[in-house]
């Protein structure tokens, strides 16, 4: 049979093994928690790249940085075929993007060409399915009527 002694001894012992068990435990989670954040981070940064890609594959823009600073528009016909990118501002093809009664606008080109577009900045920062969507389908969630376009 042990003693008081013994057995008080044992006793802190066990119980130094569940303090450490727990310090462990914690330094885990805080782990854990790093880790998710560096996971969201990852994910995010991942995301804008496949986003930049996509712009640059489909329309030859660099990046959603430069969607966003410039004034850059995607042109397309009535069948949502692409046509080109414009860019509008001082040293670009067109100054201004409208009137379409200004001979030298944007719109007016469009107009004149039977052509459409909508600004590049639209097309950043779009949940990672909605790149999957056909390019009409694309343009009728940002709410163009082909019904209206076709008359």
């Amino acid at each position: 049979m042990r003693t008081v002694k013994e057995i008080d001894k044992q006793i802190q012992k066990e119980h130094d093994c569940v303090v450490q068990l727990y310090a462990q435990i914690n330094a885990y989670e805080q782990s854990i928690e790093h880790l998710k954040a560096e996971q969201q981070a990852a994910e995010k940064k991942e995301n804008e790249l496949f986003i930049d890609n996509w712009l640059n594959e489909h329309f030859g823009i660099s990046s959603q940085k430069e969607a966003r600073q410039k004034s850059i528009f995607i042109v397309f016909d009535k069948n949502a075929n692409f046509i080109k990118t414009i860019t509008t501002g001082l040293g670009e093809e067109f100054h201004y993007v409208g009137s379409v009664e200004d001979d030298d606008t944007m719109e007016h080109w469009l107009k004149e060409n039977k052509l459409y577009a909508h600004r590049a900045s639209s097309f950043c920062d779009r949940n990672r399915s909605w790149y999957d969507l056909s390019f009409k389908e694309q343009l009728e969630n940002l709410n163009w009527d082909w019904a209206a376009v076709l008359k």
